[in-house]
């Protein structure tokens, strides 16, 4: 079956340079090119990592990278419809897209480590949006200093949390 599907991807990825080397679509009005679909390189197999764990309900650890590829993949797609002109404001997103990884396993297992690490990524983002809106503002960015004593103690948080489960 791996096979079938490799030739696939690669009879489908020919196509798609010949289209480009010939323009046969954009006859009709379609633009079809690389630089449009290279995120389904990433959103697939995402996508296919997550069907899987939810069709044979074995191995939940495949939603972590199932979870990070198929969030970046739909980032990377907003950005190439938007023409990339609000990537200074997604970039934070990308990071994210690790706590959503992160956080589907926690929803499976219930490990109050994987919050935890969910919660410390998701500060930095919220951080990371802070900043923009600052640097939009002119204000002076927060100390970096703060940003680590923060996220210290949500990790020590998240270390106190689990050892009172057991």
């Amino acid at each position: 079956m791996g096979k079938k599907i490799i030739g696939i991807v690669l009879i489908l990825l020919g196509l798609i340079y010949l289209n480009d080397n010939l323009g046969l679509l954009s006859r009709y009005g379609i633009t079809l090119d690389m630089s449009n679909i290279w995120p389904l390189f990433i959103l697939i197999p995402g996508i296919m990592m997550e069907v899987s764990y939810f069709k044979q309900r074995k191995n939940p650890e495949i939603l972590v990278p199932g979870g990070i590829l198929t969030s970046m993949g739909i980032i990377f797609y907003f950005d190439i419809f938007t023409n990339w002109i609000y990537s200074e404001y997604t970039w934070p997103l990308y990071i994210l897209s690790v706590a959503i990884g992160l956080f589907q396993l926690y929803i499976i297992s219930r490990d109050l480590v994987l919050i935890g690490l969910v919660m410390v990524i998701t500060a930095a983002v919220i951080l990371s949006y802070v900043s923009i809106l600052y640097n939009q503002f002119s204000i002076v960015w927060l100390n970096p200093n703060l940003i680590i004593s923060i996220m210290i103690i949500l990790l020590g948080l998240a270390l106190v949390i689990r050892s009172r489960r057991k």
